[in-house]
């Protein structure tokens, strides 16, 4: 099992929500239909939010840093965690 890393998140009201972040030393990304489908195979990480919803991202940390960054502003909630 991966070792996974919890951030923390608060909303306007100060409700608190914590996300769970998991490096993939190989993850299989298949395409889509108009490019043949074509499988290929990556590294990269996901983060599985307060809904159990997972998201993945290829690359390195600062490719997950933005990413997660992104999302918590989407949502409009302030990281409490430190990302670096």
């Amino acid at each position: 099992m991966a070792k996974s890393i919890a951030i923390r998140m608060t909303d306007s009201e100060r409700n608190q929500y914590r996300w769970i972040i998991r490096h993939v030393p190989r993850m299989t990304i298949v395409g889509e239909y108009k490019n043949n489908g074509n499988v290929r195979h990556a590294s990269g990480w996901e983060y599985e939010d307060h809904n159990g919803y997972v998201r993945t991202v290829e690359g390195n940390w600062l490719d997950l840093v933005a990413a997660v960054r992104l999302t918590v502003e989407n949502h409009g909630f302030t990281l409490c965690s430190a990302l670096s």
